[in-house]
């Protein structure tokens, strides 16, 4: 959903309600705008604070833990604590006409939150889970295993989706938001059957890419328990 801006009143906390008139155009709300505003923006829209400070140029927030997938189970156990009435969804966006593993170029991991908008449309909420990974990078496709197999551990669903380049390469940039990449998308495609492909479906390179994944995993969790264990002594 995309607030039409004379519904943006309508969404605004009673702290920070402004006249439908402040919002008719760019002029009339640039001497309104308050850091106040701006927070209430960034959070209900979870877009960066920074970017709309202009200090930065990726709009989007970012939770990265390349080499440290453990950690997106963490993090996600804090989003469904903040957010538990929502859907969420991960969604795995590669190069068009490109496949895994023999393929190049890009690909995005992106967590969306769907809740209730206005007058019964849907709204979200996105992050982005990786940051410029390629298929070409052996650990970045162990990477995205580790990650659809934490998500589907506390029951995300997962979807893929084909891209182009030109597009995936412009969202990397800061330079279009998700909702517009996806209006450019090309096809679909199961990043699932990477963590549990359909019987007789396995192979050598899945296996391979799966081990590397839980190396990841179990690496990690070994780390995260002898600090535990230094900490009671």
């Amino acid at each position: 959903m995309t607030a039409a801006r004379q519904q943006i009143p309508r969404l605004l906390p009673p702290e920070l309600k402004l006249p439908n008139a402040t919002f008719s155009t760019p002029d009339k709300l640039k001497d309104k705008v308050t850091p106040e505003l701006l927070d209430w923006a960034a959070d209900y829209l979870a877009i960066s604070r920074s970017w709309l400070d202009g200090v930065d140029d990726m709009p989007h927030l970012m939770a990265n833990h390349y080499k440290a997938p453990a950690r997106y189970r963490d993090w996600l156990a804090k989003r469904l604590e903040a957010a538990p009435d929502v859907s969420r969804h991960l969604n795995v966006w590669k190069t068009w006409g490109q496949d895994i593993p023999s393929g190049h170029g890009p690909f995005c991991v992106i967590y969306e939150e769907v809740a209730d908008g206005l007058d019964g449309a849907e709204f979200s909420r996105y992050w982005l889970l990786s940051d410029h990974w390629i298929l070409e990078h052996t650990p970045c496709l162990e990477n995205l295993l580790a990650v659809i197999a934490v998500d589907g551990s506390l029951g995300v669903s997962v979807f893929g989706i084909d891209i182009p380049l030109t597009q995936l390469q412009q969202l990397e940039a800061g330079k279009m938001f998700i909702p517009d990449v996806a209006k450019h998308a090309q096809g679909k495609w199961y990043p699932e059957d990477l963590v549990k492909p359909l019987p007789g479906k396995d192979s050598e390179w899945r296996q391979a890419l799966w081990a590397g994944a839980q190396v990841y995993l179990n690496w990690e969790q070994q780390i995260e328990g002898a600090q535990s264990h230094a900490s009671g002594h």
